[in-house]
């Protein structure tokens, strides 16, 4: 006998596989977080690059020596070509844009490469979309507009439109990189120990020989919180969770939650940074959040079922 209970035949998502997207969504927006309060003291976007990636290739290393460094069609020259894209550089570009912008405008990074990947989905791997999508994406765009409209007063702020153009830049490369990685369709944590590998063969050496450096005996306890934050936390753990939810929920659901980055981050510098956004960047967040969620498909997905 069929149950006539209208529940009894809803799909639902998976506890296990929520509880570890939002777990990789807590430490992404740390990163955020962390990142902007200690490029506004004593630790430079230089000084956190290195930290990052010199302890992520070493947690990396033993998938590096056992799986390689071959990725995708040009073997070791894509993962230079992603490293390149995902790795020192766009690190260090997003963290110095940190010291421009509030920590409300750093989700413009997450918000633009979503949008930039479902315009190059479209574009370039011609992917099916549908008007829904495509008014998620002008909704989007519209949120990005309020953010960049709103003036927040401080002195610290005066170079805002520097941290706008370093996230736009920021958010463009982790696009293409996306964009390839899903076009190549290799395997995340391949691509990931490859690309913290060869960060931290190109950057360390640069970064020793000729960098200026802002680690010292003072900061010493917050250079170690940020080298287990951004090397182990965000570089590893927060990404294998993320795929384990991606298999358990679906990529389309898995995406949808990573509106809620910015917002978290914004609530969070409130209390760290004593910074609290005016109600057009509030505007801006909502907007752009919501955009990104239709943009993704996710809501079309949850309708059908």
């Amino acid at each position: 006998m069929h149950s006539t209970n209208p529940t009894a035949t809803q799909p639902k998502l998976p506890v296990k596989g929520v509880a570890l997207v939002l777990f990789s969504v807590l430490v992404w927006s740390g990163w955020m977080l962390f990142s902007s309060h200690s490029v506004r003291g004593t630790l430079s976007a230089f000084d956190l690059t290195a930290l990052r990636f010199g302890t992520a290739g070493l947690v990396m290393l033993p998938v590096v020596l056992k799986r390689g460094l071959r990725v995708g069609p040009w073997g070791i020259w894509s993962g230079l070509l992603l490293a390149c894209l995902m790795g020192a550089t766009y690190n260090s570009l997003t963290i110095y844009g940190m010291r421009f912008a509030p920590v409300s405008h750093a989700g413009l990074i997450n918000t633009g490469m979503l949008i930039m990947t479902s315009l190059g989905g479209l574009l370039l791997l011609r992917e099916r979309t549908t008007a829904l999508r495509l008014l998620g994406i002008a909704i989007s765009l519209s949120g990005i507009g309020c953010l960049l409209a709103a003036n927040p007063a401080g002195e610290i702020y005066a170079h805002i439109h520097r941290g706008h153009a370093l996230f736009f830049a920021g958010g463009s490369m982790w696009a293409v990189y996306a964009l390839l990685v899903r076009h190549w369709k290799l395997d995340a944590l391949h691509v990931t120990a490859a690309v913290c590998f060869w960060s931290g063969a190109i950057f360390l050496p640069i970064y020793l020989l000729f960098l200026p450096h802002g680690i010292t005996p003072e900061n010493a306890p917050q250079a170690i919180f940020q080298a287990l934050y951004q090397g182990v936390l965000n570089s590893v753990f927060a990404l294998l969770c993320y795929n384990r939810a991606v298999a358990l929920l679906g990529a389309t659901t898995s995406s949808a939650f990573l509106p809620l980055i910015p917002v978290i981050a914004t609530l969070g510098a409130m209390p760290l940074m004593q910074e609290y956004p005016m109600k057009l960047e509030w505007l801006g967040i909502a907007l752009a959040s919501f955009g990104v969620v239709l943009s993704t498909g996710a809501f079309e997905k949850w309708r059908r079922k």
